[in-house]
């Protein structure tokens, strides 16, 4: 099963430039796509934040947006040690309005840390934290980034409630789903999420079909699998 590492919240963006980028194409001649490319900063609960580079693509004769434009964002993301950390936007949706008005973002929800999922596998055992409370463990991930596939690495932290408290950590070196918000940046720069859903030991199978019955049965208004 292959990895990836994805991003979705709502961000500030500022500083946008439009530049072209050079694609091989199949035939003999290369293509050029152009790109909008903002700054911006995955918040975090501890009230610390990572610089980031968003790449957005960038149809013709479209601008960059204004300073200070809030999207809603999903996005491919590569956490590198080098800053800022980059993100490929797949879907980017900015709030209308004035952005210079005062109450430009009194209509945005409030959620301003994002929300970070993928599948990787698991690079550490269990360490309690600086709380003496709190779990976590390292996760690598990668994924095709500004055309290459890129890996990354990140904490991944059990809270200190009730739900967590007996839940184990992945085994290493095991493949896990895993979804969490943005908590905090460690002192060697990797980011911290607080998990809120965990899945362990993935596999590439399929969950199995029910077998068909040869009695008539009255057909369903509403089905849990594809007809063949």
């Amino acid at each position: 099963m292959s990895s990836t590492l994805n991003i979705f919240g709502f961000f500030a963006l500022a500083g946008g430039v439009r530049r072209s980028t050079p694609r091989a194409s199949s035939s003999s001649s290369a293509s050029v796509t152009f790109h909008c490319y903002y700054s911006t900063v995955i918040q975090c609960s501890s009230g610390s934040a990572l610089p980031a580079e968003l790449r957005v693509y960038s149809p013709p004769g479209q601008n960059p947006l204004p300073n200070n434009t809030i999207v809603f964002l999903t996005a491919k993301l590569h956490l590198r040690s080098a800053l800022p950390v980059l993100m490929d936007a797949m879907h980017l949706y900015p709030f209308p309005g004035d952005v210079n008005d005062m109450d430009y973002e009194d209509h945005v929800p409030d959620m301003p840390y994002p929300l970070i999922y993928g599948i990787g596998t698991v690079q550490s055992k269990e360490e309690t934290l600086a709380d003496g409370k709190s779990r976590g463990f390292l996760v690598s991930a990668s994924e095709r980034v500004r055309d290459v596939q890129a890996l990354s690495t990140l904490q991944c932290v059990f809270d200190n409630t009730p739900r967590w408290v007996n839940v184990p950590c992945p085994s290493f070196n095991s493949l896990i789903y895993f979804f969490g918000s943005a908590l905090s940046i460690r002192d060697d720069g990797l980011l911290s999420i607080s998990l809120t859903s965990l899945q362990y030991n993935l596999t590439g199978s399929q969950p199995s079909q029910p077998s068909q019955s040869e009695t008539p049965i009255k057909r369903r208004k509403f089905n849990a699998f594809a007809s063949p």
